[in-house]
């Protein structure tokens, strides 16, 4: 098996870890009355898949872009700083979490020659089938068996995670699959189906930060056929006056925890001039991903975060306007740049740095992106740029 073939597999496994998560009913009982807790080999098998990422990519890497390089030093440095301070588990997470994916992504920036992009984009092809067929089976086994997925309260909400049996990572991941579909089939009916499946599956996860981010991003997609728009707009306003009773009972349940996402940025009032430095972390860890890394981390890391992902979202925009690119790429690139949007909205309410399979995928796929743009670049005259 070639490393490409492999690196493939790899994410093809780790993204579908949730299935068994669901199959043995393992999660939080907190917030998921009917399962119980995971068991310590879920997590060692998960860090055994990342390892072998790890020794995959170290083997391929190549002289990183000197800027990259330099912020990825500075992301190690001062997150290890930050660690060696604090006690929250939340914080050591995030830490691990940024370095770990930083390098995914210097890995892959660097070199992805030999990262096959045919079966890269059959990978992402495979899960979104395999996610919709999950969700049906998923909707089946509650409606005839009471099976309850994670996160979900009888008598008051039911949320779908698909295959990662987590309404918040499916949630946000959608825009992914979405962007990915959107630039594979060019016909505005294909695109307008395709929006409102994404649509359909955000109301599905219950998460009202998940419907907000694929109304948004529908629009982007859509913002070309405005006919479309209008009617997607109307078919979802119709549904929601249809349906208005069971969705201000979800109001009514989830109110409490919107309004503790809210609260969240109150804690902004907490910061320190160390703080904002990055070398005196609060350990208050509010759920606003933002305001959780500008307490935890300071203002030059979140900086740092924030200026490769527009980087990498520009590079996007260049490439999906630039006629010389090919499908393939196109795919990869509308997905990437779902999945950048959707994570660049979703924290403003959510911790995404610890949700594993979105990082983990969002580095993934900028990184490959990032190489591809350069060879893009090199081989062909951008419009409006000399070669």
């Amino acid at each position: 098996m070639t490393a490409s073939s492999l690196l493939v597999a790899l994410i093809c496994i780790i993204n579908t870890m949730g299935i068994a998560r669901y199959w043995f009913q393992w999660g939080d009982p907190a917030s998921s009355p009917t399962y119980k807790l995971v068991p310590d080999a879920y997590f060692l098998f998960w860090n055994l898949l990342t390892a072998l990422v790890v020794i995959i990519l170290i083997t391929r890497i190549r002289k990183p872009f000197l800027p990259f390089a330099i912020c990825y030093l500075y992301l190690i440095l001062f997150s290890i700083i930050v660690m060696k301070q604090s006690d929250s588990f939340y914080v050591h997470g995030t830490g691990r979490s940024l370095i770990l994916n930083g390098f995914f992504f210097i890995a892959l920036a660097s070199s992805a020659k030999w990262v096959n992009i045919k079966k890269f984009n059959r990978s992402i092809e495979f899960l979104a089938i395999l996610c919709i067929a999950f969700l049906c089976f998923q909707v089946i086994q509650f409606y005839m068996f009471g099976v309850l997925p994670s996160h979900s309260h009888p008598d008051y909400l039911i949320r779908y995670g698909g295959i990662y049996d987590d309404s918040l990572v499916l949630a946000i991941i959608l825009p992914m699959f979405v962007g990915y579909y959107v630039r594979k089939f060019l016909n505005p009916i294909a695109n307008l189906a395709i929006c409102l499946l994404g649509v359909s599956i955000s109301f599905l996860t219950g998460s009202y930060t998940g419907i907000l981010i694929m109304l948004v991003y529908t629009a982007l997609c859509m913002r070309g056929n405005p006919r479309f728009l209008i009617g997607i707009f109307f078919v979802i306003a119709a549904a929601s006056v249809w349906q208005f009773e069971e969705l201000y009972s979800t109001w009514l349940f989830k109110k409490e925890s919107i309004f503790s996402h809210i609260k969240g940025w109150d804690d902004i009032a907490q910061l320190t001039v160390p703080t904002l430095l990055g070398i005196s972390p609060t350990d208050l860890y509010p759920e606003p991903g933002y305001a959780s890394l500008l307490l935890n981390f300071g203002v030059p890391l979140l900086l740092v975060l924030v200026g490769v992902l527009f980087y990498v979202w520009l590079i996007c925009f260049l490439s999906l306007n630039n006629k010389y690119t090919p499908r393939d790429l196109r795919m990869l690139f509308g997905a990437t740049e779902g999945l950048l949007i959707s994570v660049a909205l979703a924290n403003f309410n959510l911790p995404v740095a610890i949700f594993p399979p979105v990082f983990f995928m969002l580095s993934i796929l900028s990184g490959i992106s990032v190489y591809q743009y350069t060879q893009i670049k090199n081989s062909f005259k951008y419009e409006g740029q000399p070669e």
